[in-house]
């Protein structure tokens, strides 16, 4: 069942860009993990994110390449496509995350999305930042 819940929050809220399928799945306290800050995001502040990356990915399509649970967790891997508003480019990122349910909606989200990668396709970072990073500069 937790599996068909994460399949349908990436399809309604992301693909299909239902903003309120975030309320539909989510309990009204949840907290989002692993979105760009220390801090969790709130409901509310996770609705102007999803805002944001529909408005700069208007064709937005994640498809979920895996989902396992155990208990009340889920957790998942997806791939995100589409084009790049702004710029025009094709993005295609992965990424996933652990989810808690409770009463049949998510209570708590974990996510590990490569939004570097995403922000090298766009031109925001240079595309060597991870490769230097990491030690791997050419030479």
């Amino acid at each position: 069942m937790s599996c068909d819940l994460a399949r349908r929050w990436f399809h309604e809220v992301w693909t299909l860009k239902r903003t309120e399928a975030i309320d539909e799945l989510t309990d009204p306290g949840a907290r989002m993990y692993g979105l760009g800050g220390p801090e969790p995001l709130s409901v509310g502040e996770f609705k102007k994110l999803h805002r944001h990356l529909c408005d700069e990915i208007p064709d937005i399509q994640v498809e979920v390449t895996h989902a396992i649970e155990q208990n009340d967790w889920v957790a998942i891997h997806a791939v995100v496509t589409g084009t790049h508003a702004a710029t025009g480019r094709p993005i295609r990122f992965e990424g996933g995350g652990f989810g808690r349910v409770e009463n049949g909606v998510f209570a708590e989200m974990h996510n590990t999305w490569d939004f570097l990668g995403y922000l090298a396709q766009i031109g925001r970072v240079p595309t060597e930042t991870v490769a230097a990073a990491f030690g791997q500069t050419g030479g």
